[in-house]
């Protein structure tokens, strides 16, 4: 058979679940939004939360980390040993999300026990302990959020819904060919030698499993016995006629065209977006109607050019024997 160059598309469906929720309509403002004075910064560029001589810088870190929150705590300007200080923050985000981060003492500051995911945009609440008081402070951080007034909402045809969770196709083009599984040609021979005194079949023909393609007569016992097939399929290649001795050769081959796998090319930006089951869409030239498959074995070895190749096996009866 022939190869077929195909061209395939990659369909993913991937649920993204949406925990941010905005509201319905814009915001409207009657006046301009007051500028709001510049946090008091610290020597580790973060935010200081003071309360009479007691004091805290509450930075983000994220040099050669994720992002995480890190704390320096002072009393009347000097340092205190973060050992001695009890520290919990909550972070308030879009759609009443919480973040409940606990701290541990590492070095000369508390260090915070998970990442701060994006966006950094929420209400912090803070809560320290030192030396039996309680202190705690509160302030927003809304990165990357506006006020839009909604006379200029209006004009610009501005409307917002509630975010929730979608389903996203996403399409990663491949190209490749199609190709028969290993198990698509039967060599057939004779289980015991003799003479063919029958040829049943012809090359080219069509035979269905337990069709009979040789009558034989064994050389040791004299009677004939039957040669039959072992699956559906098309005599594809002939090698003996009647009158000739089997001598322990192929006589004939089927092969089965029914089944077929797309061998596809998927280069490294892709390689993550494919799994196993990935459902697929094939047009393949020569072939009007779009086939359909799923992603049955991904090669584990890279060509030269760094694609992968991607087997998609294709239902039965895509295409006509022969």
């Amino acid at each position: 058979m022939k190869n077929k160059n195909i061209l395939s598309s990659l369909s993913l469906a991937i649920l993204i679940s949406l925990t941010g929720v905005i509201a319905p309509n814009a915001v409207a403002s009657s006046t301009p939004a007051t500028e709001q004075a510049e946090p008091e910064k610290g020597p580790h560029r973060g935010r200081m939360l003071r309360d009479g001589d007691f004091a805290i810088e509450l930075s983000i870190f994220e040099t050669g980390v994720p992002p995480e929150f890190r704390v320096w705590a002072t009393n009347g300007g000097q340092p205190i040993d973060p050992k001695k200080v009890d520290l919990s923050v909550k972070l308030i985000r879009l759609g009443d999300g919480t973040d409940d981060i606990n701290f541990n003492a590492q070095g000369d500051f508390l260090r915070g026990d998970m990442v701060i995911y994006e966006p950094h945009s929420f209400v912090v609440a803070i809560e320290a302990t030192y030396q039996g008081k309680k202190y705690n402070w509160r302030y927003d951080n809304f990165e990357g959020r506006t006020t839009i007034e909604q006379a200029v909402a209006d004009a610009m045809e501005i409307n917002t819904e509630i975010a929730g969770p979608a389903t996203i196709h996403q399409t990663i083009p491949a190209y490749g060919k199609l190709s028969l599984p290993v198990d698509a040609k039967r060599n057939i021979a004779a289980r015991f030698d003799g003479e063919i005194t029958k040829l049943h079949v012809n090359y080219g023909e069509t035979v269905k499993q337990g069709q009979t393609l040789f009558t034989v007569e064994s050389n040791e016992s004299l009677k004939p016995y039957v040669i039959k097939a072992p699956t559906n399929g098309v005599v594809t290649q002939l090698f003996a006629n009647a009158g000739e001795q089997t001598g322990g050769r192929t006589l004939l081959t089927i092969t089965n065209f029914n089944r077929h796998i797309a061998k596809l090319a998927v280069y490294p930006s892709d390689y993550s977006k494919v799994k196993l089951e990935t459902p697929v869409t094939l047009n393949v030239e020569g072939h009007e109607e779009t086939l359909a498959g799923k992603v049955s074995f991904i090669e584990p070895s890279v060509r030269d050019d760094q694609a992968r190749i991607v087997w998609v096996e294709l239902a039965d009866g895509l295409f006509s024997e022969g």
